[in-house]
């Protein structure tokens, strides 16, 4: 600074332990206002809704039946869902209606992911399984589609894939998501 001595520019100087708490004292109220907006922006994650792919419409919500889950089973779906591909098997992810964020969706004939169900009640000692990609499945096959529950995470995690699409394939890439984010618990059927 011209005219300024290096006493005055020195980190020990009266201004300068001014201008650093004045810099100190407008960036703290700034930073907690800007965590709260961020806070109460993203308090109803259920509401977001991902962006739809370039090129491609947008789709509709699906409404999806997400049944109540203890905090600790809401965290372990919300880590699981924020790895979710946007799009899956070359099916557009799609907003979710839901009461919990503990659910997502991708095309069309939407396939529609679940965590934090109950076991199924046709799961029990006997009943078929199948492994894709080291997670282990519980399906059930009905006219519009095949619904699969992963029966090795601890927590049931339910994929209902329309007959319009290659359950296979859509397990073996949510498998690896499932995998690193859900720990391997031993099946316990009814």
């Amino acid at each position: 600074m011209p005219g300024s001595t290096s006493a005055e520019r020195s980190p020990d100087s009266p201004q300068f332990r001014r201008a650093a708490l004045l810099a100190t004292a407008v960036t703290v109220p700034v930073v907690v206002a800007l965590l709260l907006v961020i806070q109460f922006s993203l308090r109803d994650i259920r509401d977001l809704a991902p962006l739809p792919i370039l090129g491609q419409p947008a789709l509709a919500a699906v409404d999806v039946d997400t049944p109540p889950v203890t905090p600790e089973t809401e965290a372990a779906c919300t880590a699981l869902i924020t790895t979710l591909p946007f799009s899956l098997d070359g099916q557009p992810s799609r907003p979710v209606r839901s009461t919990r964020p503990t659910a997502y969706a991708w095309g069309e004939a939407p396939t529609i992911l679940r965590c934090g169900i109950s076991r199924p009640a046709g799961y029990v000692v006997g009943a078929s399984t199948l492994a894709i990609s080291e997670v282990e499945w519980f399906f059930e096959t009905a006219a519009a589609g095949t619904t699969y529950t992963a029966v090795d995470r601890g927590i049931y995690l339910e994929v209902f894939v329309p007959s319009s699409a290659d359950g296979g394939a859509i397990l073996a890439i949510l498998a690896p998501l499932i995998i690193q984010t859900l720990p391997y618990f031993a099946p316990t059927p009814g």
